[in-house]
């Protein structure tokens, strides 16, 4: 962290044009500008910025134009965004917290549906390989190299848990 990131005190939200939404990312806002301390944020002309505010609604900007800065002896690389406040306020739903404490149990699951999603997505794979037109051998060879992709240490390491049952059900 450096001494110019105690300066961003907004958090900013990118709404990119491909639907992706990319932050929180903590921003530097004055004079129709956005500044970010990093020179590898992802932001095009045309993407939204959305502003969060206190009320649960936020101001969106359009983002007229991004420029780069590198470097320069202590300052770091960083992204300046042009941009225009829109209108209206656009209602804003934060990511909620909830702390949970569960005591001798198992069989359960705590998250917000992404691990039941791709378990679920993927047995939607396995079922329709299964019922592709193809030989056997196609089949088991599909499903071998699947099952390989599970196994790897870094799908391991995303997918936690759900990549060794995923490994049960191909074989």
């Amino acid at each position: 962290m450096t001494s110019f990131n105690r300066l961003c005190n907004e958090e900013i939200h990118i709404r990119h044009k491909d639907g992706r939404v990319s932050g929180p990312l903590k921003a530097v806002f004055g004079k129709g500008k956005f500044t970010v301390f990093d020179g590898t944020l992802d932001v095009n002309e045309g993407d939204l910025i959305d502003r969060p505010l206190p009320n649960g609604k936020a101001e969106r900007y359009d983002v007229l134009e991004v420029n780069f800065t590198h470097k320069f002896h202590s300052i770091p690389a960083h992204i300046d965004m042009e941009v225009r406040k829109q209108g209206a306020l656009v209602q804003f739903d934060r990511a909620k917290t909830v702390n949970i404490a569960i005591h001798n149990s198992q069989g359960f699951q705590v998250g917000d549906n992404n691990t039941q999603n791709i378990v679920d997505s993927l047995k939607q794979v396995v079922e329709r390989i299964e019922s592709a037109p193809g030989t056997l051998e196609e089949k088991e060879e599909v499903k071998s190299r699947l099952k390989l992709f599970l196994e790897h240490p870094l799908t391991s390491a995303v997918l936690g848990g759900a990549a060794g049952g995923l490994t049960e059900l191909l074989g």
